[in-house]
């Protein structure tokens, strides 16, 4: 004798009106029924009971992953005395990872996440050896990424730029005066103040980037500013440095001199 499969049940009218609001929010293509969506929900109800603590998340929540970041980096929470000392004493800081970590979040930075591993040791070298992956999204974002990675490009060519210009300055005077001044003559920024303020997210970037190399620096005021410039402009001028370098890691007074000349840049 077959079982009756049937089953009456009483809900109250509040989540009988859920009931309805689902069934507005599905749309095959007919009309499913109270009854319909009830065994739909009862099906899903009873396969998640028969799956309890068989299954893992995808991914942890980024609250998550932080806190069990610093749980298993105990040591992170007392870097930033390292670094402080390190500045006391008149020396560059060496910023951790842990200290990089609470300065993205104090400063609402949530971007990082969506950066992959070789983005994020382009702050630091010494972040390869950083667990990054365990905070980091599991799938990093393209275009976070691509954007990081140009605003990276530029901001250190100018800041290549300016350390050029430091040691000519203590070297070689005359020779930073005329480069200094035809910097100034023909528009072309010696010296990194920020991107156009309306490229919040870029700025934000630099910003980071920036702090990450040395958190003492003090933006120039002098020169021609990169806030009023283009992005075109940029990329231009990044195509000239890469030209001048011919293969070095860094620019001589030399190589910045027939950077300035270059008419792509005039």
């Amino acid at each position: 004798m077959e079982k009756d499969s049937r089953l009456e049940i009483r809900i109250a009218q509040q989540q009988l009106e859920e009931l309805d609001a689902i069934r507005v929010t599905v749309n095959p293509p007919y009309t499913l029924s109270r009854s319909d969506v009830a065994r739909m929900l009862i099906a899903k109800g009873i396969e998640d009971m028969k799956n309890d603590g068989e299954r893992s998340p995808v991914e942890l929540s980024l609250a998550d992953r932080l806190m069990l970041y610093f749980q298993l980096h105990p040591q992170a929470v007392q870097d930033g005395r390292s670094s402080a000392k390190a500045s006391q004493n008149g020396q560059r800081p060496s910023i951790s990872f842990g200290e990089l970590l609470r300065h993205v979040y104090l400063q609402k930075y949530f971007w990082f996440f969506e950066l992959d591993n070789k983005n994020v040791e382009s702050l630091n070298w010494g972040f390869k050896y950083a667990t990054a992956s365990a905070v980091l999204n599991s799938k990093p974002n393209t275009e976070t990424n691509r954007k990081f990675s140009d605003v990276v490009d530029i901001v250190s060519m100018l800041l290549d730029i300016e350390a050029c210009l430091d040691i000519a300055e203590d070297q070689n005077y005359s020779e930073f005066e005329h480069v200094k001044r035809l910097g100034d003559r023909l528009g072309i920024p010696l010296k990194f103040d920020g991107f156009d303020t309306n490229f919040q997210q870029v700025n934000q970037m630099a910003d980071l980037f920036v702090w990450a190399k040395d958190p003492r620096r003090l933006r120039r005021t002098a020169g021609v500013s990169t806030v009023g410039l283009s992005w075109e402009y940029f990329e231009r001028m990044l195509a000239v440095y890469r030209d001048a370098l011919q293969g070095r890691s860094e620019l001589s007074m030399s190589s910045l001199t027939t950077m300035i000349n270059d008419r792509r840049l005039g």
